[in-house]
């Protein structure tokens, strides 16, 4: 696990795992784009994953609202869920935004990464890098913030790069019988 000392460390994290991200999904045509995974998984295409992760941004600011803004304890992970009820919670936000055109996710995510860029650089050093400054926050409020920005695009990443090679494996006239990612 990375062990974050700056703003600046944090920062760039996020916005280096984010870009690249970004980029792979941009690259490839609108089709594909849009085409639904090739490989079962609960996430279905890009929309999905994107908005997954503004989703996440989106819990973020809530729990800081209310620790910050109205001095209470936040629910966490949501309520009505715990931390051993993630695949419910997660199946949860997929629903919600199955209306969500791929083009609106992208603005989502792009909206809610600038956010987070922001909040990162408001917050105290004290805060961010501490521990136990916020309960909910089991270690420091940047490794929180690390799961639901640089860590969690790694994992988004790693679903976009597995279509991306079926795809191509696709492309050259391959049978997914012969793709070690089809599961």
């Amino acid at each position: 696990m990375r062990r974050f000392k700056t703003k600046e460390e944090l920062i760039l994290a996020s916005e280096q795992t984010f870009s690249l991200l970004m980029k792979l999904i941009q690259e490839q045509s609108i089709e594909a784009q849009n085409q639904q995974f090739l490989f079962e998984y609960r996430d279905k295409n890009y929309r999905d994953v994107l908005v997954h992760l503004h989703e996440w941004h989106e819990m973020l600011f809530g729990y800081l609202d209310v620790s910050l803004n109205q001095k209470k304890e936040p629910i966490v992970p949501k309520e009505g869920y715990t931390w051993k009820e993630m695949n419910e919670l997660n199946v949860e936000i997929w629903k919600k935004y199955q209306n969500t055109s791929l083009d609106d996710a992208k603005s989502l995510i792009v909206s809610s990464h600038v956010k987070l860029l922001y909040l990162i650089l408001s917050l105290s050093d004290e805060l961010l890098f501490e521990r136990n400054q916020l309960k909910w926050a089991s270690q420091t409020l940047a490794d929180f913030i690390d799961h639901c920005a640089a860590h969690h695009y790694e994992w988004a990443i790693e679903l976009v790069q597995r279509q991306i090679k079926l795809l191509n494996t696709y492309e050259k006239g391959e049978s997914q019988t012969d793709s070690p990612f089809f599961v």
